[in-house]
């Protein structure tokens, strides 16, 4: 059941733990920042999952799966985050 899962959203489960991993950095180890860093992790990990979905849905392979998130929702999300980075820490 978890290996089913952890292969059908290796991608978003990839991400996710990128982001857990790259939290201390933008966060400075707890301090006030960690709610809004928590906010845009879980909303660039809901949109993720959710493409993710979608095309295991479509019933695409693994490796039109990986172009298709490669080219189109990694650069989005990177663009949310960007977006939600200015204007939360500023």
């Amino acid at each position: 059941m978890i290996i089913k899962y952890l292969d059908r959203y290796a991608i978003s489960v990839s991400l996710f733990v990128l982001l857990l991993v790259l939290s201390p950095v933008f966060t400075g180890f707890f301090s006030s920042n960690i709610i809004p860093y928590a906010f845009a992790a879980t909303v660039l990990s809901g949109s993720s999952f959710f493409f993710e979905y979608l095309f295991n849905k479509a019933g695409n392979e693994r490796q039109e799966k990986g172009k298709k998130m490669y080219f189109y929702v990694i650069p989005a999300n990177m663009i949310i985050f960007v977006g939600i980075v200015l204007l939360l820490f500023n």
